[in-house]
């Protein structure tokens, strides 16, 4: 018998966010997950989206260098395309084009997220 993969879709308000940051539209309806099972049963692999920007290693909290983050991100990037996802790394540039990244820049420099 052949098995089907099931998707779960992210809420429609941030699948629009996530891809307006793109520029794109979103295929994830209020009403449901119809337009992404349609993409499933048409095998267009759905996008998984993650972001990474590289930081100097005096700034890093993690113990993490450059080629442990790449070895990472290419783990990553197999893991959800073995799944059956077309995995997609933003970067920064990316993120700039967002119209909120202004606002979402802000509330994340009151996070504090320097390890400490």
């Amino acid at each position: 018998a052949e098995s089907r993969k099931t998707y779960t879709p992210m809420p429609p308000s941030l699948a629009s966010d996530t891809m307006s940051l793109l520029g794109g539209s979103t295929v994830v309806s209020a009403e449901g997950s119809n337009a992404l099972t349609a993409q499933v049963q048409e095998n267009v692999r759905p996008k998984m989206y993650t972001f990474f920007h590289r930081i100097e290693p005096r700034s890093k909290a993690t113990g993490m260098n450059d080629a442990g983050d790449n070895a990472l991100l290419e783990a990553w990037e197999a893991r959800w395309s073995e799944a059956g996802w077309d995995p997609k790394i933003i970067n920064l540039e990316d993120a700039q084009r967002h119209p909120r990244f202004d606002e979402y820049y802000s509330r994340l420099q009151e996070v504090g997220m320097k390890g400490t």
